[in-house]
Parts: structure tokens; C-alpha cells; sequence
């Protein structure tokens, strides 16, 4: 096990350090839209790889009073959800049942097919390198494929994959993601409750800003290295801490007793979806019971290297992609008396990951702005409409493609010092109680 975990970290670090893009570019803001839509070329400077890490790593961090999101909270969204709408090519509202039952099909040949040459393969190769770096090949084909079968439960989730085919939406979604050891009706009621109220401070279920100090606050802010020890800890903990602790969710005042997804009575949960709830857990323990039942007859370490390792790694990939769309210097929350649906939409950062990650992962990263705002749009879609709505956001569209190292960090030690920016935004550009406005005043 042991083993498995260095091999996996040496995995992440190995892929991140390949992610640099065209250099140094800390200093570089978000792209805006005609750099976005206008550029070509996506290549990677191989003499700026290590120097590209290692400023990413050392540099200190920005006092939290630089950052500032791109327009203030108080500021009305100059358009509606339906100009919005307008915005797009009706046919982009429909699901296609072709390409639905295409994408899983890719999906499961992926599968399929990785294990199949992985299994070839360690049927060759007796050398403990070369079987060490097959199974970090497979390790990675399957994590980020499973990521992508994810992401597809998550849009049955939304009733977004299959139509308005309640039924298909719902067993695909619960089928898909029962093999993946998720309550499905219960991460679905939740993450439900992040889109309607997105970045909304008191509402909002997912990556709340802090209410105080972050633990690792003073220790990132002066030994910055620190930074990727926690992330990657939060990386192979956070989502297991998020179903059964309720970390990084909205804590309902539970600080020593918190909730989870597994509580019918939770406060994520109506009493009438109690029987969802359990519906759930069912799957949840079926499929453990499956995997204990493969350990059983083909031993503990095949069902860790072949469904266990994958598993953590899908997972891995779901840590890092939510964080760096809902933790960025340019989005901000919102008190619930200035809070809106589109505000909230609006507060989400597009992604481009580069090569064929975005694809390989259904454009959950560079077409999450417009599934915030139309979670009922199927993937497929969402991408394609991704250009018409920047287009109408202008300024209001976030996109950033700088060098994940270096979202990573800005992203960690904003979300750490969130309970500083938010108190900001609150005391320097929010609506007074009487209704005035106050001035823009550094404290």
C-alpha cells in the first residue's frame, strides 16, 4: 500500500510538472476572451518545465488584499439568464440520444481495452521498473477515463445526460456512480443545492470561504513548499473527508457533529428523500460487498491495483478540478441579501487542461462556466455553447489557462485566506445596511 501511495504521488507530480504552458507566466492575468478563442496554439517550452515548477513552488504568496474579483459584488449582472439564453443556438437545449450512448460506449472500451494491454503486458515484462511503469500508465489511463464515466453520472445528476428522460437519467446516474462507491441520490440533492446557490456564502455546499483563519494559514503564507504537501493530502483525502465529514461543505453549525451524505436525516436531505437516501447507502454497500467478494476469490492486492488505485485517482481528479474552478483570485462569494442565480453562475473559471485531457474528461474544465449556468445541457453541447456565452459575458466570462502549479498555489492560499478577501469584499465594496454604498477604501 505504501508503495502505491508514492507511486501515485509520483504520478500527480509527474503530470503537473508536464502541465506548464508557454513558460513563466505567474504574473500573467486570466486571458480575456480574444486571446481565448483567437489563439491557435497550445505548445509548452521544454527549458521553461523546471523553472516554471520551481518559481510556482518557492515564489511567496500576494498579500490577499490584492486579490479582487473582476467586478464587485455589489455590481449588477448587466444581462438576465434569458438574454443569456438568446445567446445560444436552440438546438444546443437538446440532448442527443446518439451521442449519449456513444460517450459511455468510448467510455467503457477505455476501460476495456487499457486493462486489457495491461494485462497483455504484465504477462512480458518480469522487470519491476517496467511493471512499475505499467501500472502507472494504466493507473493514469483509468483514473482519468473513470473521471470521465464520472462525469457523465454527474450529468444524469443533473437530468441533463438523456433528455428529459427522468427514469434513464436517474438509473444511469445511480448505476454509474454506485460503481464508484458514490450515495448517488445523496451527492445528487447536494450538489443540487451548490448550482441553485452557487458561491452564495450561507447556502452554497461546496468550498464555503472560511470563517476564520485557515489552520495552515501562517505556515503556507511563510513556507510556501507546505502548500503541496497539503494539497496533495487533500487530494487523496478530500473526497472521502467530503462524504463522511462533510469537509469543505456548508457545516450547518455542526462544527464538532457534522453532517454526511450517508444521514437520511442530514440537512442536505428533505424527509420526504429519506427513502432515496437509503436507496443509495443499498447501492453503496452492494458494491462494496461485489469488491469483497473479487478480493475473496482473486486476493486483496488485485482489487487494489485494478479497481482500488483507479478509484483513487478518478477521485483525485474530481478534488483538483472542483477546487480550481471554485477557488480562484477572481471570483468571489456572496452575502445572501446581494447574492443572485446568475452572479452565482457567473462565479466559476473555465480551465483548458491541454492535449487531450478535455475531451478525455468531457469538458467538465473548459465548459464548467456554461454547465453552471445551464446544468440541464449535456456536456456535448455545453462546449459547443461555451463560445457564444463568453462572447455575451465579456469581461464577466473567467477563463484561465496559466500553468497548474501556479493556479494551485494562487488557489490554495486564496481559498486559506478566504475568510480575509470575503471579509474584504464585504467591508469595502458591499451595500451598507442603510443601503449606501461605501467607499473603496484600503483597511
Amino acid at each position: 500500500l505504501l508503495d502505491i501511495l508514492y507511486l501515485t504521488t509520483f504520478l500527480f507530480f509527474f503530470f503537473f510538472f508536464f502541465q506548464a504552458e508557454d513558460g513563466i507566466r505567474d504574473a500573467q492575468e486570466s486571458r480575456g476572451l480574444g486571446d481565448v478563442y483567437k489563439r491557435q496554439e497550445y505548445g509548452v517550452s521544454v527549458l521553461y518545465w523546471p523553472l516554471d515548477m520551481l518559481d510556482s513552488i518557492v515564489k511567496p504568496f500576494q498579500d490577499p488584499e490584492l486579490f479582487r474579483p473582476n467586478h464587485a459584488p455589489k455590481e449588477a449582472t448587466p444581462f438576465t439568464l434569458k438574454e443569456i439564453k438568446d445567446s445560444i443556438p436552440a438546438h444546443l437545449f437538446e440532448a442527443d440520444m446518439t451521442k449519449s450512448w456513444y460517450y459511455i460506449g468510448r467510455d467503457l472500451a477505455q476501460f476495456a481495452l487499457a486493462a486489457a494491454v495491461t494485462y497483455g503486458l504484465l504477462a512480458v515484462f518480469e522487470n519491476t521498473y517496467a511493471r512499475a511503469a505499467i501500472w502507472c500508465a494504466y493507473w493514469f489511463c483509468q483514473s482519468t477515463t473513470g473521471f470521465g464515466l464520472w462525469v457523465i453520472g454527474h450529468e444524469c445528476g443533473h437530468g441533463a445526460y438523456f433528455g428529459r428522460n427522468k427514469f434513464m437519467n436517474n438509473w444511469g446516474g445511480y448505476v454509474i456512480h454506485t460503481f464508484f462507491l458514490v450515495p448517488f441520490h445523496a451527492w445528487r440533492i447536494s450538489h443540487s443545492t451548490h448550482h441553485q446557490f452557487t458561491n452564495n456564502i450561507e447556502k452554497d455546499t461546496a468550498y464555503p470561504p472560511m470563517h476564520q483563519p485557515g489552520a495552515m494559514y501562517e505556515a503556507l503564507e511563510y513556507f510556501p513548499p507546505l502548500i503541496w504537501v497539503l494539497f496533495t493530502l487533500w487530494m487523496l483525502v478530500g473526497w472521502v473527508c467530503y462524504l463522511f465529514l462533510n469537509y469543505e461543505g456548508q457545516q450547518f453549525g455542526k462544527v464538532y457533529f457534522p453532517t454526511h451524505h450517508f444521514d437520511p436525516s442530514s440537512p442536505y436531505f428533505k424527509k420526504s428523500e429519506a427513502s432515496l437516501i437509503v436507496l443509495s447507502n443499498v447501492g453503496v454497500a452492494a458494491m462494496l460487498a461485489i469488491l469483497g467478494a473479487f478480493s475473496f476469490k482473486f486476493g486483496f492486492m488485485n482489487v487494489v491495483f485494478w479497481y482500488g488505485v483507479p478509484w483513487l485517482g478518478t477521485h483525485m481528479w474530481l478534488v483538483c478540478i472542483t477546487f480550481l474552478q471554485h477557488s480562484h483570485p477572481e471570483v468571489p462569494h456572496y452575502e445572501d441579501a446581494e447574492w443572485d442565480f446568475v452572479k452565482g453562475a457567473l462565479s466559476t473559471v473555465d480551465r483548458r487542461y491541454g492535449g487531450p485531457l478535455d475531451a478525455w474528461m468531457h469538458h467538465i474544465t473548459n465548459g464548467h462556466v456554461v454547465h453552471h449556468i445551464f446544468s440541464h445541457m449535456a456536456f456535448y453541447n455545453a462546449i459547443e455553447a461555451t463560445p457564444y456565452v463568453a462572447k455575451k459575458l465579456g469581461r464577466h466570462y473567467h477563463y484561465d489557462d496559466r500553468n497548474l502549479f501556479t493556479q494551485i498555489r494562487e488557489g490554495m492560499f486564496h481559498h486559506q485566506s478566504s475568510w480575509k478577501t470575503d471579509k474584504i469584499y464585504q467591508t469595502v465594496v458591499a451595500p451598507s445596511k442603510k443601503g449606501a454604498n461605501t467607499k473603496n477604501s484600503k483597511k
